[in-house]
């Protein structure tokens, strides 16, 4: 599979999270949103903050997981193993 980067431009985001959508069928093969690596929240109504992996030289998302779904490969680049996800939320 070809690596895909994105650029977060906030002031562009709609909050209509394609990009949730695109995320989880590039990483996960189907429609998943769940899965995403992406995720738009909305704190106030009609404002829109995308997040996505920062890849963070600390990674603080492994560690405040409570189950091994997420390490840090050779490349030192974060991946998940959705089999082991709880979906407790705490990596984003």
């Amino acid at each position: 599979m070809s690596s895909i980067w994105i650029v977060r431009h906030y002031e562009n985001c709609s909050g209509c999270r394609r990009c949730e959508l695109a995320c989880s069928i590039h990483h996960e093969g189907w429609m998943w949103p769940e899965a995403s690596r992406i995720r738009v929240f909305m704190p106030f109504p009609w404002v829109e903050i995308p997040h996505l992996c920062a890849q963070c030289d600390d990674y603080p998302c492994v560690m405040s997981f409570p189950v091994d779904a997420i390490k840090v490969e050779s490349t030192t680049a974060v991946s998940g193993d959705r089999d082991k996800c709880i979906s407790c939320g705490a990596c984003v």
